[in-house]
Formats: structure tokens, C-alpha cells, sequence
């Protein structure tokens, strides 16, 4: 009995020891879920929608309206949002103007007029990041400044950087908290005959707005002219991308891994049976994680390949002991 119970254990701890050394080391892919403290927020940007309507997304696309807009059905439709932490509002410029959305109520507010010295269409609409600080960037065109989001006032940072490099379309862009770095996805422009570069989530220079092309983390299902349809870009807490692709009348809720660049179709944004156009997502984060360093990921994958380890070890050597008791 003895014997054979030993035995047993033995090949039960190995079983159990080879699971856990291989699933420490197989990562999972899946459709993503959002962390329960964060909320996706769109803007209705469908034929007859009210201006600036704001809606709540969950993670497979689903559409709730919060509030009923501006009112007004003139086709209004923000590009690239962000969330502000410190006043709990979304940011959004369009057409001259700085916009701020109460996300409790969907009340969208003027803040200021777009002003400053600036290059390209940089006071015209464009997209927003913000980070938890409240520094806050505004990128056009492949031109980039910083934001003051009381004011309105923008400051050019990158002058012609970008564009010189051929690096006209970099939209849209957002600000992790994760890992404290803003990002923006570089579209290949070839109409000028520069030479091609491939579609990638670069990494954005936060004090002179630049980009370097083909440093980025390529995205292998945005290697064609579908990367012009990523139309916005946001991070949750837990550093995961969400982004949208927008092909008129249809728009797809799409999750990225920025260190993989590995894309998710989560599902088509829709209230109802209805489909919605969008081009502009953000994400509410309550309390914005720290910097990962991939120390603790690290130790917990460690941890569980050497249990795994040690319980194959131990489970070895009480089989052996059984077979030369047998004997």
C-alpha cells in the first residue's frame, strides 16, 4: 500500500509540476476585458445623431447613451478625446475650440478658444493626450504642441520634426499611464515617394512631439491601407490599448497589445440593432496604476515555473524511490 501510494504521488507531482512549468511560460490570447474602475467612452458621430452625444461602450462594443448631446444634429463629430484625471472630464478640440464632456451627465461644455503660434492645423481640430499630471498634448497632421486646458492655448514642440521625416499621418495618439509613455500610431504616407515605412505604435517624444520611424512595435493586422481607419486610440489601467476602427456606417471596438502589437476584434459598436459611427474613443481611470518596471509579472511567472520545478524534481525522485523499494 505504501508503496503504491508513493508511487502515485510521484507521478501526480510530476503531471502537476509539467502543467504548471508550461503554463507559466504560454501566454493566453483572447478577446480582452476592461478592469471593473475603467469606463469607454465614445461620441455618436451617425447620420442625425444629436452633436457630441456621448455614449458608454463595454468591452464587446455595446452602445448606452448617457444624456442627449448638444441638441443640435448639424454632423458635429470630435476626433481623438482624452481623459483628464484631475478634473474627471473628457477633452476634445474641434473646429477652434476646446471642449470638456461631464461623463456622469454627457454635457459637453466650451472650455476656450484653440489660440497660440502655431504651424499646420494645430488650432483647428486636433487630437487630444492627456497624463495624470495634466500635461497635455495636440497633435495635427503630423505637427505636435502641448495643450493648457484652461486656456486653450497651444504650444508648437516639434516644429517640422515629423514631417520631414515623411511622418504626415500620425493619428491617433494617446498617453498611458501604465508605463508613463505617450504613443501614436504612424500611418505609412508613400504619395510624397519617400521611401515606405511600416504602420506601427511608436512611441512619442513627450518634450519635442517626435516619432522615429520603424522603432515602433509593428501591428501585423494594420499592414495596408486599413490602418487609415484606426481613427482613435485610448489606454485602461491595466495598460491595455482599445481602439476604433471606423469604416462608415460600421465602426469595430479593437483591443492592442502595445508590446506585442497583437490586435483583437472585441465587436461592432452598436446601440441596440443599430450601428454606430464613431471616430473618437477615451477611457475614465479613477486611480491611474504605477510605472510597470515587469518586476512583478516577472516574479510571478518565476515563482510559478520553479514551483512548477521543484514539484516535477520532487515528484521524480519519489517514483524512483517506489520502483527500487519495488524491486
Amino acid at each position: 500500500m505504501k508503496k503504491s501510494l508513493l508511487a502515485s504521488l510521484g507521478v501526480a507531482g510530476m503531471g502537476l509540476g509539467s502543467l504548471l512549468a508550461v503554463s507559466a511560460v504560454v501566454p493566453a490570447s483572447a478577446v480582452a476585458t476592461l478592469p471593473a474602475t475603467d469606463h469607454i467612452y465614445a461620441y455618436d458621430c451617425s447620420d442625425g445623431a444629436s452633436d457630441f452625444q456621448l455614449l458608454e461602450l463595454a468591452a464587446d462594443g455595446t452602445a448606452t447613451a448617457i444624456g442627449t448631446g448638444m441638441g443640435t444634429t448639424t454632423g458635429d463629430c470630435p476626433v481623438q478625446p482624452a481623459w483628464d484625471w484631475i478634473t474627471k472630464k473628457g477633452y476634445f478640440a474641434f473646429e477652434g475650440k476646446l471642449y470638456s464632456t461631464d461623463v456622469s451627465t454627457g454635457v459637453t461644455t466650451e472650455v476656450a478658444s484653440l489660440s497660440g503660434a502655431v504651424a499646420g492645423n494645430l488650432l483647428f481640430s486636433p487630437g487630444l493626450a492627456i497624463a495624470p499630471d495634466g500635461a497635455a498634448w495636440a497633435q495635427a497632421s503630423g505637427w505636435v504642441g502641448t495643450i493648457n486646458l484652461s486656456s486653450g492655448v497651444v504650444t508648437d514642440i516639434s516644429g517640422s520634426v515629423n514631417r520631414d521625416q515623411g511622418a504626415y499621418y500620425i493619428a491617433p495618439l494617446a498617453y498611458n499611464a501604465v508605463d508613463s509613455t505617450l504613443y501614436a500610431i504612424n500611418a505609412d504616407n508613400t504619395s510624397d515617394d519617400s521611401p515606405p515605412f511600416p504602420n506601427q505604435l511608436s512611441v512619442m517624444s513627450q518634450t519635442t512631439g517626435a516619432i522615429t520611424l520603424g522603432a515602433g512595435v509593428t501591428l501585423p493586422a494594420y499592414q495596408d491601407g486599413s490602418i487609415d481607419s484606426l481613427s482613435a486610440m485610448a489606454f485602461d489601467s491595466s495598460g491595455q490599448g482599445w481602439m476604433l476602427r471606423t469604416n462608415s456606417p460600421e465602426t469595430q471596438l479593437v483591443s492592442l497589445n502595445p508590446t506585442t502589437g497583437a490586435t483583437v476584434d472585441q465587436g461592432g459598436v452598436m446601440e441596440g440593432a443599430d450601428n454606430i459611427v464613431s471616430y473618437a474613443i477615451f477611457i475614465s481611470s479613477p486611480t491611474p496604476a504605477l510605472p510597470d518596471t515587469g518586476a512583478e509579472s516577472s516574479l510571478n511567472v518565476g515563482a510559478i515555473a520553479a514551483l512548477g520545478a521543484a514539484l516535477l524534481a520532487a515528484g521524480s525522485i519519489a517514483f524512483v524511490i517506489a520502483r527500487r523499494r519495488t524491486a
